[in-house]
């Protein structure tokens, strides 16, 4: 009987231990939500830029749509897995032979202001491309 008596504690004192592993483990994960929640990522260090930022950077850095020549621009911002900016600038162009042209850069901040890269720039053809391929391509278009 005295065997059993103190195994049972040992198990009793076990269980607590876990319950107690279990409860500081939750209110830590609790307390980095609530972080999260209220907008104290701290997986990004560093400004933050903003759509507007980005089209008045675009329209800066590439130019705007000329009448008569292009049609619309359309500017999208993603982060990369090194929580880098990536712009993307898409150019409806008023042409026989292009669609659109794309242009892609890392925006980084220098001295308190945004700057793009050297952007990658593709274009969409309307009848096909000089390098026979479908889709966007760096070659020029027919």
């Amino acid at each position: 009987m005295k065997n059993t008596l103190n195994k049972g504690s040992i198990i009793v004192w076990i269980v607590i231990v876990i319950l107690a592993i279990l409860l500081i483990v939750g209110f830590t994960s609790k307390k980095s939500d609530n972080n999260t929640l209220r907008g104290e990522d701290q997986s990004q260090s560093g400004p933050t830029l903003t759509q507007t930022e980005a089209e008045t950077l675009v329209s800066e850095t590439w130019g705007e749509c000329v009448p008569g020549e292009c049609g619309d621009v359309v500017v999208t911002i993603t982060q990369n897995d090194d929580n880098e900016y990536v712009v993307t600038a898409i150019f409806g162009e008023l042409d026989d032979s292009t669609s659109q042209t794309k242009k892609v850069s890392m925006a980084t901040y220098q001295n308190e202001t945004w700057k793009l890269g050297q952007p990658i720039i593709t274009r969409m053809c309307h009848r096909g491309n000089v390098d026979n391929t479908v889709g966007w391509t760096a070659g020029l278009c027919i």
